[in-house]
């Protein structure tokens, strides 16, 4: 989630005219303050299924990247379309674990 949010708003700032250095500033930033906002909210929370919530928002990102990575890996080397979407879904679960 970190990743995500510091590439979407370092490509707005940098399509809004703040140039190289300004829009990895932005972003970096913005990740940062993401994981930051993410973790205090982690340790405050008092209820489980709050915690399981911010997790899964963080984990999201990561299982479709995931997914899209091991699919597209396993269009090299593997024929068959269903076997390529079982391997995509078990990277998926694992990356997303992984978050």
């Amino acid at each position: 989630m970190p990743f995500f949010v510091a590439l979407s708003i370092g490509t707005l700032a940098f399509r809004d005219g703040a140039g190289v250095f300004g829009a990895l500033l932005i972003g970096v930033a913005s990740g940062a303050l993401t994981l930051a906002a993410g973790r205090v909210d982690v340790a405050f929370s008092r209820s489980l299924a709050l915690r399981a919530a911010i997790a899964t928002v963080f984990a999201a990102p990561a299982a479709i990247a995931g997914y899209h990575v091991v699919f597209a890996l396993s269009q090299i080397g593997v024929p068959s379309s269903a076997w390529r979407h079982v391997f995509a879904c078990f990277g998926a679960a694992c990356i997303s674990g992984t978050a």
